[in-house]
């Protein structure tokens, strides 16, 4: 637990922590209740990086078996399992391809001056050159790319500050599924894009994808904006992503003999993808976060969908760049962040190749998984990734909205045959579609509904059905929004919101009829919140957490020893009380 971190030995010995990574251990001794055969099992704690100089680390060695009791820091001795020097081969994980000269992703425990030129310098005296000006900090963790030999890792990984080195993710192609041609449940039908005001003019919307082509769609609609910095030319294919990706977001899957519904609101499409990132997406897998990166420190957008990322499942003990850089971007809780989870959901579950990819894994962003159908049965599309997610948001994808299926295609317009349509199925649809429903609920209730309480609304209001959670998360969206933001008989919706500091309380009081009622009343809550974050400690990753407090009846109070509390009698409200472990919590 985070209230058993050994600061004070730390002090004593004259380290510092830079990080953690969870780790199951079987104690050599542990002070559970059990029986009195049983022996220790494996339980969830936290692997702690130190950072301290040598003499340090050497003093402490020989001099603790001549600690007394009273000795400064000696009582957190005991909360100590296990102390090591990580080996390189720990640091690094297996290749993926079979290439000699493998493009690596390192990740160094500081960004320091010292750290940076220390490495580049090491790397140099390997005959490896390491370029800075590429690298991505957040917080305590660096990211960069270098080029490695094979044979060099394990030396290169000899270097203290390095943390971890895999090789270089690629990113997700932005090629639907099946976009070959196998969806072959429907014929094509005519369209008309109509140049229309949006009904909320007011919203900032970003989508970043694949481009746009020139006159494919209404100008009052859609903005093709350029990125800061260079890119390249635009890749058909991609941008023929970019379309039907902008096209949910504006309309929702096209409907035969319909005429398309006035979008809620316009969208500013940024081009991240070019034919460098598109033939080599290996090499310039930073470059295309990077873009994305620069367009959000300038523009303050309220809503934003990213149907792209790393082709990579999530990690438990690491925190991918991409993942790390937007939570901390968007830690404030202003935007509401719709993330497509992947199309890895037909690959081996058992191995882990199936889980969702980042940045889908953030706390600070709503993962959105693919549902097979919009009609009222329905289930997990299975080309969905699934969860669960990373400590400590294990529910993931955070819920389902239509993404098409075989049966059910996903109409979008066609870029190349203009006026026509063409069916796809992708999680990378069924992710703006949810931002849609979010926009379509903020412009029917007004400013006053913040891009937080939507997420929590979005949430809420999902329907799980009997599946497993780690397919559906908390189910899947309403395919009508005004589901969400109308009351059936005998039921109301209460939306709070606020702003709750670390260490502080919030009172969110039930309303009732001035009449009063009478027989039992049910209570559902949805609590969203927004936090900053540590990417270097994957086990302890958000900085906040929250816990809620149940009290049913304000005119019971506890008598204790003669004394009456101050607080009417509390009951927690999700558990079923008594004592839960760190790890039961999460």
């Amino acid at each position: 637990a985070k209230s058993y971190f050994p600061r004070g030995l730390f002090e004593t010995v004259g380290v510092k922590a830079v990080g953690s990574r969870p780790r199951q251990i079987i104690p050599e001794k542990w002070a559970k209740k059990t029986g009195k055969n049983q022996t220790p099992t494996a339980s969830p704690t936290a692997e702690i990086f130190v950072m301290g100089r040598r003499q340090n680390f050497q003093r402490w060695a020989q001099n603790v078996s001549g600690w007394s009791e009273g000795f400064e820091g000696a009582s957190e001795l005991v909360r100590i399992e296990d102390v090591h020097f990580i080996e390189p081969v720990e640091r690094i994980r297996p290749m993926r391809s079979k290439n000699d000269n493998p493009l690596m992703e390192i990740v160094l425990h500081r960004s320091d001056d010292y750290v940076l030129e220390g490495f580049r310098g090491y790397l140099r005296n390997l005959g490896v050159t390491l370029d800075l000006d590429q690298r991505i900090s957040v917080r305590d963790l660096c990211f960069m790319p270098v080029r490695v030999p094979v044979e060099l890792h394990e030396e290169m990984a000899r270097f203290s500050f390095l943390r971890v080195a895999r090789e270089m993710p690629e990113l997700r192609q932005l090629r639907p599924v099946a976009w070959s041609g196998g969806l072959r449940s429907g014929s094509p039908f005519s369209i008309e894009m109509k140049e229309v005001s949006p009904l909320n003019p007011e919203l900032r919307v970003a989508l970043f994808d694949g481009g746009v082509p020139k006159d494919c769609m209404p100008k009052r609609l859609v903005r093709s904006k350029t990125v800061p910095g260079s890119i390249g030319v635009a890749v058909p294919e991609c941008q023929a992503h970019g379309v039907g990706v902008t096209s949910a977001l504006l309309y929702g899957s096209l409907i035969h003999g319909q005429p398309l519904p006035q979008p809620f609101t316009a969208v500013d499409h940024y081009r991240v993808i070019d034919a460098d990132t598109a033939n080599d997406s290996q090499g310039h897998y930073f470059d295309v976060l990077n873009r994305i990166m620069n367009v959000l420190r300038q523009d303050n957008y309220q809503f934003v969908n990213l149907s792209l990322g790393p082709d990579l499942p999530i990690e438990d003990d690491e925190v991918h760049v991409w993942t790390a850089s937007l939570d901390e971007h968007f830690s404030d809780g202003r935007t509401l962040v719709t993330v497509a989870v992947g199309n890895s959901g037909e690959n081996d579950w058992d191995a882990g190749n199936a889980r969702i990819q980042a940045p889908a894994d953030g706390v600070n962003v709503l993962s959105v998984g693919a549902a097979n159908s919009a009609e009222e049965k329905w289930s997990r599309a299975t080309y969905s990734s699934i969860g669960p997610g990373r400590s400590p948001g294990l529910v993931k994808p955070d819920v389902l909205a239509f993404g098409g299926s075989g049966k059910h295609p996903f109409w979008v317009p066609d870029y190349l045959n203009q006026g026509k349509t063409v069916p796809m199925q992708g999680t990378s649809f069924a992710a703006p579609l949810a931002l849609r429903a979010a926009i379509a609920i903020r412009t029917h209730l007004g400013p006053v509904v913040e891009p937080l309480a939507l997420k929590a609304l979005l949430i809420h209001h999902s329907e799980p059905l009997a599946f497993e959670q780690r397919e559906v998360g908390w189910g899947r969206l309403p395919t009508d929004f005004e589901e969400m933001i109308t009351c059936p008989d005998g039921t109301v919706h209460v939306l709070y919101q606020g702003t709750l500091e670390p260490g502080k309380y919030l009172r969110a009081r039930v309303p009732l009829p001035a009449s009063g009622i009478s027989g039992d009343v049910k209570l559902k809550a949805t609590f969203c919140y927004a936090t900053e974050t540590d990417p270097q400690d994957p086990i302890n990753y958000t900085r906040a957490g929250l816990e809620i407090t149940f009290r049913p009846d304000n005119t019971k109070f506890n008598k204790v020893e003669g004394k009456i509390s101050q607080q009417p009698t509390s009951k927690p409200f999700f558990s079923a009380g008594g004592y839960q472990t760190e790890d039961e919590l999460r």
